[in-house]
């Protein structure tokens, strides 16, 4: 299979407080789903859902798949997207709010290893509502991937092209790819639905490498990014595509991923202009009184831009002081009117009644059985007196840790296969806040032990173990004592299975 550096997803004034409604145009969808062939290849048990989320990280599921195969999720939906579901491969499906959806996945591919992504979508049969969509959209993103993005080239020349030489040649790309798309639409007679979304993902998909190209060239010939950002390698009419932006309102955009991550890009593209003095003032502050360093962005953003520029800054800095557990720093600052669209504005009152919640009155999955900061002199001694008689797999972690979240589907899988045994798995957050810490385990359904350790704490135990940072993995036996100090990742299933299967016997 294809695989590519640059892939078809790519996947920041005082006011009070006030009460807001999450949108009435949130929907409640249930997708099902099934294996084919799932008895037969057993150990292929993992599923992982992608759904895109402004403004750029994508929110991901781990539903169980039953010994028969079938699973189901449920996703609250104000706008139609394209998923990704991953089980071996990386399927996309459309789902629009309140839609009924079937997804069937042949497992065969597997066995039978796809060499075309053609041959690979027709193992995903999605059913119901959006059946049309998906079928659509599916044969498009095969037709592409085979025969029209030639992602090595793409990659070849934006290594060689310089400033307007690469706008030029990803101009040209766009045209190319618009054509195959009109050559697509007349061979299979698809839906005017399907032809808006295309273009759209098409457009966006290319101003996304365009935001990308700066850090990309460097990097592609071994150059050191600018302190300046941009500013050294590209022209200001590198970005002139942006001017039609200015005053641009379209809700179906936020249908296609290509869009979301357009809007991630243009974020940092205007984050990446902010004079490097302004933004050493805006850290400090920022860092030492959370209040003034706000106030500062602020005020600046609302002198320096407008229009869409001003609502997708303002809006993306504060959903992401929101996802990083500063809702009871925000919460008597924000002022939600300073965002003019209500596109923009609804997603961000979403994100703050949703990390109110948490906050305030969460409702934690009984599988949960989290501890906030446990404050006993010696800690290690009492959780081998918790669990005792259990081998003991620790999991040193943070919600800012990529590696960190990047394991988490695998131990998942490391559940499923113990949960009928003496095992307890048991999730030690360091470095954190405590807001983000439980929204990360909630959103994330990360199941198990779980304690915010204090900074004492965590420095006690990584004396003891030799930690010198995360994620970092222990295995402890039935009666307390160590094990491996280093245990293997969930992601090396098999050798760590046989040192556990070891300690029970």
């Amino acid at each position: 299979m294809k695989t590519a550096l640059l892939t078809f997803f790519a996947l920041l004034v005082l006011v009070s407080c006030r009460k807001t409604e999450i949108s009435d145009k949130v929907q409640k969808t249930i997708v099902t789903g099934e294996i084919v062939g799932f008895n037969n290849l057993p150990d292929y048990n993992s599923l992982e859902i992608l759904v895109p989320q402004f403004p750029g990280k994508a929110l991901r599921l781990n539903p169980s798949v039953d010994k028969f195969g079938r699973f189901w999720f449920r996703l609250d939906l104000e706008d139609a997207t394209n998923i990704l579901i991953r089980y071996e491969a990386t399927f996309p499906v459309f789902i629009a709010p309140g839609d009924s959806v079937h997804i069937i996945i042949d497992n065969d591919f597997i066995s039978n290893r796809s060499e075309t992504y053609r041959d690979l979508y027709d193992h995903l049969k999605v059913k119901g509502t959006s059946e049309r969509m998906n079928k659509d959209i599916s044969g498009f993103l095969a037709y592409c991937e085979d025969s029209v993005f030639h992602h090595l080239a793409l990659n070849d020349s934006l290594k060689k092209y310089t400033g307007m030489e690469a706008r030029q040649f990803l101009d040209r790309e766009l045209g190319r790819y618009r054509e195959a798309l009109a050559h697509f639409n007349a061979m299979n007679n698809t839906s005017e639905h399907f032809k808006r979304w295309a273009q759209n993902h098409l457009k966006y998909r290319i101003w996304s490498i365009l935001f990308q190209y700066p850090a990309f060239h460097a990097y592609l010939n071994k150059m050191e990014m600018p302190k300046d950002g941009y500013n050294s390698l590209v022209p200001p009419v590198f970005f002139d595509f942006l001017d039609s932006m200015k005053n641009f309102r379209e809700d179906e955009l936020f249908e296609t991923s290509s869009y979301i991550n357009f809007l991630e890009g243009y974020y940092l593209y205007e984050r990446k202009k902010i004079p490097v003095d302004t933004f050493q003032v805006y850290n400090r502050l920022l860092d030492t009184d959370f209040e003034k360093g706000y106030k500062y962005f602020v005020n600046y953003y609302q002198t320096v831009t407008s229009g869409f520029s001003k609502d997708v800054v303002l809006s993306s800095f504060l959903y992401y002081l929101l996802e990083d557990g500063k809702y009871n720093d925000l919460k008597y600052l924000i002022d939600f009117s300073l965002i003019e669209d209500d596109k923009f504005r609804g997603k961000v009152v979403d994100k703050f009644n949703y990390e109110q919640k948490l906050v305030e009155n969460p409702e934690l999955n009984p599988d949960f059985n989290i501890d906030a900061k446990v404050r006993e002199n010696d800690f290690l001694q009492n959780l081998i007196t918790k669990y005792k008689n259990n081998v003991i797999y620790i999991d040193f972690w943070g919600p800012w840790c990529k590696p960190c979240m990047a394991e988490m589907p695998y131990a998942k899988q490391l559940k499923e296969k113990f949960k009928r045994e003496d095992v307890t798995f048991v999730y030690l957050g360091v470095q954190s806040s405590e807001a983000s810490w439980q929204s990360t385990i909630k959103e994330e359904g990360i199941e198990g032990e779980h304690f915010l350790l204090t900074d004492e704490q965590r420095k006690q135990l990584e004396n003891i173990f030799g930690i010198e940072g995360v994620p970092h993995y222990v295995l402890l036996d039935r009666q307390g004592k160590v094990a491996l100090k280093s245990a293997p990742r969930p992601s090396n299933k098999e050798i760590l299975v046989k040192e556990i299967e070891k300690l029970l016997r």
